[in-house]
């Protein structure tokens, strides 16, 4: 019983920091993204094109 206890544990961690790493990385790379597009966009056309 114990270690199915444990495993339901370690399994909700898991689950956890897997749905925190998807939200700190959507939070770094989509940004970065965007701002990279804009500026190559930017440079391109030679002003914001939108």
């Amino acid at each position: 019983m114990l270690l199915l206890q444990k495993r339901l544990l370690y399994g909700m961690v898991y689950t956890l920091l897997f749905f925190i790493n998807i939200i700190i990385f959507q939070l770094k790379v989509i940004p970065s993204c965007l701002l990279t597009v804009f500026k190559e966009d930017a440079l391109f056309h030679g002003g914001f094109s939108f």
